[in-house]
């Protein structure tokens, strides 16, 4: 254990706790201000009257930072390891290291300019999707974005406990990153101590189109869908101008058209769009 007695501490550039055992202890201090990097790999740094962060990063890679509340008005703070304060986000918080859980004991509060991001890139909560466990009181408001990593794709029903709390006030302001393609998306699921994003809706199977000439030059055009869904089918003569030919929502999911207009052009070409 060792300590230092400032009035205030300043960290423009990288300030690396590396020590598997015992504390780091700044004391003193009306403050320590963090603008450059502060890296806790092992052991416990110990900011005794807390941490203002106007830019830069702070990051956990296992290691315990101990102290008064942690303002963070600029950088990000990443990581997985253990924050014992509480903590006020009006920057950035990226749980884990691709991917990984991150403990705050203590209240947690963002603010409207605050965000915190997960990573999804696997079922396994900790190993392959990012965690923020809050021991104390959620106070929510800002961001939450996710995102998709590892080539990592959910399947309608997956589901990601993401975030847990004692207790929450308040909501994400907005959320980004919702919207998986092809048909999913993730909703955001609250109950009394935890979020959960539950991958809700069903995989969209691309149509499929065939055609065939008769000996007059008229194309027969078949689009096999999905029951009930609209579909359009284009036509076009150079790949540019595209003009609308038919649209349907067969409950089969299967359509026949009869182009007409082919015969008196050298060359059609179809695709089939979902509106």
């Amino acid at each position: 254990s060792s300590g230092c007695s400032f009035w205030n501490i300043s960290n423009a550039g990288l300030l690396r706790k590396i020590g598997s055992n015992g504390t780091n202890v700044w004391s003193g201090g009306v403050n320590a201000n963090n603008t450059g990097t502060i890296d806790v790999q092992n052991g416990t740094l110990n900011l005794a009257s807390g941490l203002t962060q106007l830019s830069g990063t702070t990051r956990l890679s296992g290691g315990f930072l101990n102290g008064g509340t942690f303002n963070l008005n600029g950088g990000m703070l990443s990581g997985s390891g253990v924050i014992n304060a509480s903590v006020i986000n009006g920057a950035v918080i990226s749980p884990g290291s691709s991917p990984g859980t991150l403990t705050i004991n203590g209240n947690y509060t963002q603010t409207a300019t605050g965000v915190v991001q997960m990573e999804l890139g696997g079922l396994t909560p900790g190993s392959e999707f990012d965690r923020l466990v809050v021991n104390g009181q959620a106070t929510l408001a800002g961001d939450l974005n996710v995102t998709l990593i590892n080539g990592f794709r959910p399947t309608s029903g997956d589901s990601f406990a993401v975030m847990s709390f004692t207790s929450r006030s308040g909501s994400f302001t907005t959320t980004n990153r919702f919207a998986l393609g092809n048909g999913l998306y993730l909703t955001a699921n609250f109950t009394a101590t935890m979020l959960t994003l539950t991958a809700t809706g069903s995989i969209v199977t691309p149509p499929v189109l065939a055609y065939s000439r008769s000996a007059e030059g008229v194309f027969w055009v078949k689009l096999s869908g999905q029951p009930n869904v609209n579909y359009r089918l284009d036509g076009s003569t150079n790949l540019v101008d595209w003009v609308i030919l038919v649209t349907t929502n067969s409950p089969s999911g299967l359509l026949d058209f009869n182009d007409p207009q082919s015969a008196t052009i050298p060359h059609r070409f179809y695709r089939a769009v979902t509106p």
